[in-house]
């Protein structure tokens, strides 16, 4: 009875143990909140990222009170520690490809500008550059050059010219 009850005891320790470590991890990440006009593509667990660099997700996405133009708070989950954002630090929305799944590219402002506590709001303005989609796209639209057969037997494909 008694080896149970160590048993119980010891299994009850760490689940509790589990707990703590799960709040402890849970509290390092510091919530900043960022106003844009338009969310569209934005998801629940996008990436943030500073200077291109990942330093957390997105949390959430909710509707601006008193906005009827569809303007978002998005909730940003800061994972490093070492990152020190400021208020006139900039959030865009960036394409990551030709389905239109967004990221949140928070490019820095003026070092005097005062830093940001946990609960504070960003002020989202662009549309940080894709050039990469943007050019597929481009070329997609274009028709680009198209290979054309050779009518002769065993033709090989060469290039059209271009107009």
């Amino acid at each position: 009875m008694t080896r149970r009850l160590s048993l119980t005891l010891l299994a009850a320790a760490a689940l509790a143990a589990l707990v703590v470590a799960v709040a402890v991890r849970a509290r390092r990440v510091r919530e900043v909140l960022a106003v844009f006009p338009s969310a569209s593509g934005l998801r629940e667990g996008a990436p943030v990222t500073y200077l291109g660099a990942d330093v957390g997700t997105v949390g959430g996405i909710e509707r601006a009170r008193g906005s009827t133009a569809g303007a978002a708070v998005v909730h940003l989950r800061i994972r490093r520690r070492d990152l020190v954002l400021r208020t006139g630090d900039e959030p865009r929305l960036r394409t990551m490809g030709l389905l239109g799944d967004a990221a949140i590219d928070i490019r820095p402002g003026p070092l005097d500008a005062p830093r940001l506590e946990r609960g504070d709001t960003l002020r989202g303005g662009g549309v940080a550059a894709s050039p990469e989609p943007a050019r597929m796209l481009e070329a997609l639209m274009r028709g680009g050059p198209r290979p054309r057969r050779d009518s002769s037997p065993g033709g090989r494909a060469t290039q059209a010219p271009q107009p």
